[in-house]
């Protein structure tokens, strides 16, 4: 909310006096004024400018300053630029820069200079560092390792790191200890953690506790969230409202959620909708639904497509699909 009236435009006096004072004293050579009149003027807009100073003040070390550079050169798409003041600034020691730097090079498969320079921000005090060496050494098969960095993490704020240390703990039994963690990521507003506790919920036959939880997870964007809402609506004979969840959740890309948004559609005896979400299912590599696809087939008279789904369903290991193809060849004979 920007000040009005009286109040806005004393507000005004004192914002530009402010940035007076920062011009005077960064032409005077004050690196820091540099840097503050450049995120005054990058507040304000005036990209420019502000690149300008931040620029004058990373020439002259100072950290902050480089890695701004580095994020105005990212901006507009220069990543070979932004990398070099990021690596500038990380080689000061800038803590976000030194994250960035982990983040670009992992990205890049070089996995030994990452966890360098993780630990570097970690130990700078990177939340996020923190949780990226914990993922780290869960790609190295060490959970002992993981645990304890997803722990530092989590002590620290990272929500990320709360649902990856509950998922470790839930998998070697300490349920209380990660639902503590579930719930105290999905209180900071995580959503793989109001998953996860659902999932715990619905593991102690609390379905009333998973669907609140599921529920949350949905609106807050979680997929599987969303997918899991659709199926217990479902289960409970709620289908007008299950279908608004599947469909939601299907059109965000969740196979599983395709396929049983096609199943419904199929009993309603929709079969056009439902071959489509199952084509759809099977496009993005949910298998199971190669047997719906070629039972809606079969239905619809489309008999040698029908006949290719079910073999390719079959030879996956699945038991109803080569019952059914062998009815179909029977059919078809």
């Amino acid at each position: 909310m920007k000040p009005v009236g009286k109040l806005g435009s004393r507000w005004k006096r004192l914002r530009s006096r402010s940035e007076d004072r920062h011009r005077r004293a960064a032409d005077a050579g004050d690196s820091t004024a540099m840097y503050d009149l450049g995120m005054l003027l990058d507040r304000r807009g005036d990209l420019g400018e502000a690149e300008h100073w931040y620029r004058r003040a990373a020439d002259a070390g100072h950290r902050e300053a480089m890695f701004e550079v580095g994020l105005l050169l990212r901006q507009r798409s220069d990543l070979a630029g932004a990398e070099q003041w990021i690596a500038r600034a990380a080689d000061a020691g800038h803590p976000t820069a030194m994250y960035d730097r982990g983040v670009t090079l992992k990205r890049r498969g070089d996995l030994a200079a990452a966890e360098y320079w993780y630990r570097r921000a970690a130990d700078a005090g990177d939340a996020n560092a923190m949780s990226n060496m914990g993922a780290l050494m869960w790609e190295k098969d060490d959970p002992a390792a993981a645990e304890e960095w997803y722990g530092r993490a989590a002590d620290a704020g990272n929500t990320v790191a709360m649902s990856n240390l509950a998922f470790l703990l839930e998998q070697r039994g300490e349920s209380a200890r990660a639902e503590d963690w579930c719930r105290r990521g999905a209180a900071a507003g995580e959503t793989e953690a109001m998953f996860g506790l659902a999932l715990l919920l619905l593991d102690r036959e609390d379905p009333a506790g998973a669907e609140k939880w599921f529920g949350r997870a949905a609106e807050g964007g979680h997929v599987d969230g969303t997918a899991n809402v659709a199926l217990l609506l479902d289960q409970r004979g709620e289908k007008a409202a299950a279908e608004k969840w599947y469909r939601r959740a299907a059109e965000a890309g969740q196979g599983v959620a395709m396929c049983n948004f096609g199943i419904m559609l199929k009993r309603q005896g929709r079969l056009v909708e439902a071959e489509s979400w199952f084509r759809s299912a099977v496009s993005v590599g949910y298998h199971e639904a190669m047997f719906n696809l070629g039972l809606v087939l079969e239905q619809q008279g489309k008999l040698a497509e029908a006949e290719d789904y079910l073999r390719r369903a079959a030879a996956t290991g699945h038991g109803g699909a080569a019952f059914s193809l062998a009815l179909l060849r029977q059919r078809m004979t």
